[in-house]
């Protein structure tokens, strides 16, 4: 039993020293072409952190746990924050086992979790990720047969995530921090086809120039992705306030620390008592499963969901206000063909053009859809579900 005590006593010194003390480089993980909406959401919410730089999928940036514990809470536009272990060069498996044999495990890994290792090579001499996933598993069971790890009281990840990244031979291993992809807000339990992802969403709003005191208009709103991005933005609520982290599972978690940081984020949410959200959808059952699925939320009161034809109505019935008007039409194999695709995509830009002068508009196109330069937009691409798409935003 004292030999226990005195373990775990040793265990937790070593943590503070190695993890929570340090200063770590983090990695948050981006959609192409977003990745500088990601670097100005950290430098709003990590304004004293300098050592910040965008990279190929992501941004790099270094800081204390506690700064992780924020850029999962707060970040809208990232999928996933890694923090980085160890940095090396290997030429052969020999070398890699060697340099991750002194991986100390224990202070980053809970005792009974599941660990996931995911392997990726690119012009390494190390190909084989199944070599590469065994040495990591291997190396963590053996430092779990000679020294202490630590129990997790509480789990809340299904597993814990090691990422290995062999380029040009140089390897870099990660630890998620995040646990389910972080477009995954805790709101939403029901889907309809071809959602767009909370983060997709929310980087189109800022493209756009969503501002929280101008109306926003969601008139194909589906699920209501781009309606709840709004309202969350709007009452100042944490993208990831509805959810757990995998971080909450590590040895060095401070739950003191967290729930201090959830105190002062909860001092800033504000409820709004007045709509300026409206979302509609042609389709009864996808207006029915929304509202159920926000009734229980403090947002709520920031919405105004209606079944209605967007051809059919105009912005004057619901707001006397100009602002923002979004739009995900279906497109690909919920179109039809790519002749009625054109059709459909003539008609929403002839509408928004009758109706909504004065309007700044984002409307999601398919990459073989045109349109008249009537009105100024500008184009960006992005991927979802596998397709290829464009953003089209700009003032009707």
């Amino acid at each position: 039993m004292k030999n226990n005590q005195s373990l775990q006593k040793t265990l937790e010194k070593r943590i503070k020293r190695h993890v929570i003390g340090k200063t770590k480089t983090f990695f948050a993980v981006t959609p192409p072409n977003l990745e500088y909406l990601c670097k100005k959401e950290l430098e709003d919410i990590l304004p004293d952190i300098t050592d910040m730089r965008i990279e190929i999928g992501g941004v790099e940036f270094s800081g204390k746990l506690h700064d992780c514990y924020f850029a999962n809470l707060k970040l809208s536009t990232a999928n996933k924050i890694l923090m980085r272990i160890l940095t090396f060069k290997a030429s052969n498996l020999r070398q890699f086992e060697k340099k991750i044999s002194d991986i100390a495990w224990e202070l980053y890994l809970p005792e009974n979790l599941i660990t996931k290792v995911n392997v990726t090579t690119k012009t390494s001499r190390i190909y084989h990720k199944g070599a590469v996933s065994d040495s990591i598993l291997k190396s963590i069971d053996t430092r779990k047969n000679s020294a202490f790890f630590k129990k997790a009281d509480k789990v809340k990840s299904s597993c814990m995530q090691i990422f290995v990244r062999m380029v040009d031979d140089v390897c870099t291993i990660s630890l998620d921090t995040s646990g389910e992809l972080l477009h995954k807000r805790g709101i939403k339990k029901h889907k309809t086809p071809a959602p767009v992802r909370e983060t997709t969403a929310s980087s189109i709003l800022a493209i756009a120039g969503y501002d929280i005191e101008e109306p926003l208009m969601d008139p194909m709103c589906g699920s209501g992705t781009f309606s709840i991005e709004a309202a969350l933005k709007q009452c100042k609520i944490p993208r990831g306030w509805n959810r757990d982290f995998a971080f909450m599972d590590w040895p060095c978690f401070s739950e003191k620390r967290w729930l201090y940081i959830r105190k002062k984020e909860a001092e800033n949410i504000s409820l709004l008592k007045d709509v300026n959200i409206f979302s509609s959808d042609i389709n009864k059952d996808r207006c029915k499963t929304f509202e159920d699925q926000i009734k229980k939320f403090p947002f709520k009161p920031a919405i105004k969901i209606s079944c209605m034809d967007f051809f059919l109505f105009s912005p004057k019935q619901v707001t006397g206000k100009k602002g923002l008007v979004v739009i995900n039409p279906p497109y690909g194999h919920r179109m039809g063909s790519k002749t009625q695709s054109r059709k459909l995509f003539q008609g929403i830009f002839k509408k928004l053009n009758m109706d909504y002068q004065g309007w700044k508009f984002a409307v999601i196109t398919p990459k073989y859809i045109s349109v008249k330069k009537d009105f100024n937009f500008s184009t960006i691409s992005f991927t979802h579900g596998g397709l290829t798409l464009n953003l089209l935003y700009g003032k009707i």
